[in-house]
């Protein structure tokens, strides 16, 4: 079997998709009162200050296969007061835990507490964490990753930075501080947009063309190969008045801007390091890239702006992620036929 084909059969996992030449927008709002969502309440513009206090080494022993929940108590500083949480955390993410030595995590709030308080019962809520020691950089990188996403497009997740110190309850080990954030739960994307999740048992049949265009174009600007149509780091919207969903990314880790040292891309793949772009469109029909070509090309300076003004990330770092920004809009600032952009931005392309 040629490589090519060998390649779209095992990993991009998606057959021809139907497209529609209409983009996604949120339907017209519920008329009926909802409780603010607790996640919309933690966001700010400046990094939440928190505690975590459980049992660190119990946690840190587990198998990366075993995941239990261990109770733990939360405290957060928000605007000069500080809330106490008693929750239960569990360890996530099957790949990093295997690599990392401190592994990602969900919240569990108690959802009668937070209804008392006057939120939406919440779902368990992702903490992204720093892996290992000196880890630090590669979680506000992934961080920036999301506010990218964030900036070109309502369809997508929300993070907010914070600055954890880490208690062991057990008085074993010594306390750590480090920067983690915090990602929106799907429920509460969901909510937000006015959308429905919806539960894939394999690739869908049809989605949406240009927010599928803007997905595959953000996550070749960024240099992620690390997702899979089947529902493999992403969820899909159905919204209102739509035939078919949206896609929206997360987890950014083995991106080529974040580039952690685990980072490997996949097998198949033509390329030989997650710094490499490689596009992946499986798409029938072309039409329509030239709009979303310059829908980023408008916002080339907001994304360097972003990227630049991120004080928590040294300066060197801010401008290796904005040198990688910048190869990207050398490819698209080419021009190119609308229906040649598939091809060109196939091209294997090394930093």
């Amino acid at each position: 079997m040629k490589p090519l084909r060998r390649l779209f059969r095992h990993f991009v996992l998606l057959p021809l998709l139907t497209l529609l030449a209409f983009s996604c927008s949120s339907g017209a709002g519920q008329e009926e009162e909802v409780l603010p969502a607790f996640f919309g309440s933690l966001q700010q513009e400046v990094p939440l200050e928190m505690v975590l206090e459980f049992d660190l080494a119990s946690l840190l022993v587990q198998e990366a296969e075993v995941s239990q929940r261990e109770p733990a108590r939360l405290v957060l500083d928000k605007e000069g007061i500080q809330h106490t949480y008693n929750i239960e955390i569990l360890a996530r993410g099957n790949m990093r835990r295997r690599y990392c030595s401190f592994p990602p995590l969900k919240l569990c709030f108690d959802k009668r507490e937070l209804n008392q308080a006057g939120f939406a019962k919440s779902s368990p809520i992702k903490l992204v964490t720093h892996c290992q020691e000196g880890g630090d950089v590669w979680v506000l990188k992934e961080y920036l990753a999301y506010l990218l996403h964030n900036e070109l497009t309502e369809l997508s997740f929300r993070v907010q930075l914070a600055r954890i110190r880490y208690m062991d309850s057990s008085g074993e080990m010594p306390e750590e501080e480090h920067y983690a954030f915090l990602v929106e739960p799907k429920k509460e994307l969901a909510q937000r947009l006015n959308a429905d999740i919806v539960a894939l048992a394999g690739p869908p049949k049809g989605i949406q063309a240009e927010p599928y265009r803007q997905f595959v174009l953000f996550q070749y600007m960024i240099g992620n190969t690390d997702w899979g149509m089947h529902g493999h780091n992403l969820e899909l919207l159905q919204m209102d008045g739509h035939s078919f969903p949206c896609p929206v990314p997360y987890d950014f880790d083995q991106a080529g801007l974040v580039n952690p040292p685990y980072a490997l891309p996949h097998p198949t793949l033509p390329i030989s390091s997650v710094v490499e772009r490689f596009f992946q469109w499986r798409g029938g029909k072309s039409e329509g890239f030239d709009a979303t070509i310059q829908q980023f090309l408008d916002k080339k300076a907001r994304l360097l702006e972003i990227i630049a003004g991120f004080e928590y990330l040294d300066l060197s770092q801010r401008e290796q992620m904005a040198q990688y920004l910048e190869s990207f809009f050398q490819i698209i600032e080419q021009d190119v036929a609308e229906d040649q952009w598939p091809v060109v931005l196939n091209s294997v392309f090394q930093q």
